[in-house]
């Protein structure tokens, strides 16, 4: 089989032959324009002596970034990022005002108007926000941790039997404020049905509140959190070893 070349016609039995003198025929035999492209293109190059001295200058400048990578890499081996426990934190940082929670436990008189007119569960938290000061308080959050003080052992994790016992007391203080307004306005109740039907449902929406009820229970947990939260955006040590 013959294989001839488009620009001058000469044949050719091998076809790789052929391709060889074709690339060199195209540029002897192009148009004006493309021989000026292709001489453009050929006598821009660097010269050998040019190519050697970037070469020289591209292993320099790698030779410096390893060392400066392997500098980098050695200081960064001597620190160690350790996270520190919140307990250590608070112990540390945070000293309360005063450490029996009952005797901070205390609601004016007022009170009995709000639950009259509001609902339970939003008094009693109000007074979780109204009571406890995280400035003063011997509870603590930090990051969905609850920390109870003790003054022999400081800071400690709360257990939920804690909080139980903080929240009964609250709801007991409530509901001796609204028995107290029962006793102070015992006549008025007696002669006046819309006076004692107001009574007896402000006295059931507070008798109804059950702790052990998952959604009460968050939502008071919520709350005393919320109190006492601490916002510790960097609890971090560096060592260096």
């Amino acid at each position: 089989m013959k294989y001839n070349c488009n620009w001058c016609s000469r044949c050719y039995t091998n076809k790789g032959s052929l391709k060889r003198h074709a690339a060199l025929c195209e540029i002897l035999n192009g148009t004006t324009r493309e021989k000026q492209i292709c001489v453009e293109e050929t006598t821009d190059l660097p010269s050998f002596t040019e190519v050697v001295e970037i070469v020289q200058m591209l292993a320099i400048q790698n030779r410096d970034m390893k060392e400066k990578l392997t500098k980098l890499e050695r200081e960064t081996a001597l620190v160690t990022r350790t996270k520190l426990d919140a307990k250590v934190w608070l112990d540390e940082n945070v000293k309360p005002g005063y450490v029996n929670i009952n005797e901070a436990l205390v609601v004016p008189p007022s009170i009995v108007d709000r639950l009259f007119d509001e609902k339970a569960m939003d008094v009693f938290t109000s007074m979780i926000h109204s009571i406890f000061d995280k400035e003063s308080a011997p509870l603590a959050s930090i990051r969905n941790k609850m920390y109870y003080y003790r003054e022999e052992e400081k800071w400690q994790l709360v257990e939920k039997r804690d909080l139980l016992k903080i929240f009964n007391k609250l709801h007991q203080v409530i509901m001796e404020q609204l028995y107290a307004w029962r006793e102070k306005n015992a006549t008025s109740i007696a002669s006046s049905d819309t006076m004692s039907i107001r009574y007896n449902k402000t006295l059931m929406k507070l008798l109804n509140i059950n702790f052990m009820q998952d959604a009460t229970w968050s939502r008071s947990r919520r709350a005393l959190e919320n109190a006492v939260n601490f916002e510790v955006k960097n609890i971090i040590e560096y060592v260096i070893e």
